[in-house]
């Protein structure tokens, strides 16, 4: 999917990046978490607001979503499917992150540190692929 460029009919990377920063990251991983089960329309037109966790169009956002992630974790896309390909990333990817620099990114995503170590990264992400699944926070369950 990344060789290439658009502009010389190559393939490029339209999917994985679930918060449009144009990097698939552990950010991504996070939303995909949030989103995972989910029955969505596998026909998601351009222009559909983020975050579009069903990657591999199927209709079901599922582990094989979540191999795209890990199989593709730090890479850059190129541009919105709408687009000619010219996006760019703005940073470095993100794969290592503490729960206290989410919370300041001003991001929900405790539920994705499914081992607990209050750092979201690749341990998650295995614990994921394990079968490990999200456990409501005392604060989320208060919430409710």
């Amino acid at each position: 999917m990344f060789r290439d460029t658009p502009r010389f009919d190559g393939n490029w990377l339209i999917g994985g990046n679930l918060n449009d920063d144009h990097i698939i990251d552990i950010l991504d991983f996070g939303i995909y978490i949030a989103e995972s089960g989910r029955i969505v329309s596998p026909d998601t037109p351009c222009g559909t607001p983020s975050p579009h966790a069903d990657i591999n169009g199927d209709g079901i956002v599922d582990v094989l979503d979540l191999s795209f992630i890990q199989i593709n974790l730090g890479a850059t896309d190129l541009g919105s499917c709408c687009g000619g390909g010219t996006g760019a990333a703005a940073a470095l990817p993100v794969i290592h992150i503490s729960a206290g620099e989410i919370e300041l990114m001003g991001l929900d995503l405790h539920h994705a540190d499914l081992n607990g170590d209050g750092i979201l990264n690749e341990a998650d992400i295995t614990a994921a692929l394990q079968g490990t699944s999200p456990v409501k926070s005392a604060q989320t369950r208060d919430q409710q």
